[in-house]
């Protein structure tokens, strides 16, 4: 689940930004948890670490931390996360290079400008979380979500089926698998199968079809959800 964190003193534009977010997620689909909090102070440092897209407002006033400060630290913890800074102030705006910020959004626009940021930020997370590390044999190995194929559950172990035709066979229940890869892009076809949604090109009640050819079976106790689910995804891509 995606976290965005918002922290702003302003205790009346708060959660003004954090209705409007969660509209705009509604509306694309998107799930996420969002946050929110009127202190750098504030923010707990499991957050710091944890949360995926930060909306931060860059001067905090009576309070010893900045928006600055709270970057810092975030980029010292947390090194893949979004940074926004959302602001009056666009003279601000040069200060944020120094944590890498990803978009500088003024209060003013946010009527106008909020949806494309956060849709753009998304994608961006998106494209930074396709990589996976399982353990195989022991020894750690980074997936790249788009190289494969489909996974398959054999006893207590899985088999996991590249597009290269290459495969590698791990202890790991299709469960923990499907917890992992499923918000990049992976469905649960069957208590057996877990296969990548970009390679199916035709799905129907009893079986789906990937671009190479294989054929899988659909469980047909949950076609109709399965099939909205990737249904939506589809049309999201």
């Amino acid at each position: 689940m995606v976290k965005i964190l918002l922290c702003d003193d302003d205790t009346s534009f708060l959660p003004h930004l954090q209705k409007k977010l969660h509209t705009i997620l509604k509306e694309d689909k998107q799930e996420a948890m969002v946050f929110t909090y009127s202190s750098p102070d504030a923010v707990p440092d499991a957050m710091v670490q944890e949360a995926d897209i930060f909306f931060l407002d860059m001067d905090f006033c009576n309070e010893t931390s900045s928006g600055i400060d709270l970057a810092r630290k975030i980029r010292k913890w947390n090194q893949d996360a979004i940074l926004i800074f959302v602001t009056n102030y666009i003279e601000y705006a040069p200060e944020g290079y120094e944590v890498q910020a990803f978009r500088y959004l003024m209060k003013s626009d946010l009527d106008t400008k909020l949806r494309s940021c956060l849709r753009q930020a998304m994608g961006r997370l998106r494209s930074e979380q396709k990589t996976v590390r399982l353990f195989v044999s022991g020894e750690p190995v980074t997936f790249c979500a788009p190289d494969i194929l489909y996974m398959e559950s054999q006893g207590h172990a899985a088999v996991i089926h590249m597009i290269d035709k290459s495969s590698h066979k791990l202890y790991a229940a299709m469960a923990d698998l499907e917890q992992k890869f499923g918000p990049l892009g992976f469905l649960r076809i069957h208590k057996s199968y877990l296969v990548n949604m970009e390679r199916i090109t035709k799905f129907q009640y009893n079986a789906l079809t990937l671009d190479d050819g294989t054929e899988l079976p659909v469980s047909q106790k949950s076609y109709a959800q399965q099939k909205q689910v990737y249904l939506q995804w589809k049309g999201r891509e």
